[in-house]
């Protein structure tokens, strides 16, 4: 991690690790079901999953996408996250404040922004409104 990512983003850089493998994991059983469908419906414009992801899926076995889509078990899965990410969203919208983000420097910022829109640049451009799930080229 950058020294400037230690100093800002420290505090989000934790909670996120309260949450990322769930909200991930959310992600790829919905991604699973919806390729079980029949039929089967037009490819996804989210990226495959690298081997990291589907890792981490593994590791949520109540999550089973070789059975229908089950909205209970999603449910479930999903509550035991959802006040801490609540709460995370809270805090990270204070880490974007302008006087917050100026500190980052030019020359950071870009390449941030670099590193987000090779991300999202990954996605299918008929999905306008997705998450970004996955990793920044540095492990982050």
């Amino acid at each position: 991690m950058r020294a400037y990512d230690q100093d800002h983003w420290s505090h989000n850089a934790v909670e996120h690790h309260t949450f990322d493998q769930n909200l991930e994991a959310a992600m790829l059983y919905v991604r699973y079901c919806r390729q079980n469908l029949t039929p089967t419906p037009a490819p996804s414009p989210i990226p495959e999953p690298s081997p990291a992801l589907v890792a981490i899926y593994d590791k949520y076995p109540l999550l089973d996408a070789t059975k229908p889509f089950d909205h209970q078990v999603f449910r479930k899965h999903l509550d035991e996250i959802i006040v801490i990410f609540g709460q995370h969203m809270v805090d990270e919208i204070e880490t974007l404040r302008q006087d917050k983000v100026e500190q980052i420097g030019e020359k950071n910022l870009v390449e941030i922004n670099a590193g987000i829109q090779k991300v999202l640049m990954a996605y299918g451009p008929e999905w306008f409104l997705c998450p970004a799930y996955g990793e920044f080229p540095d492990g982050t």
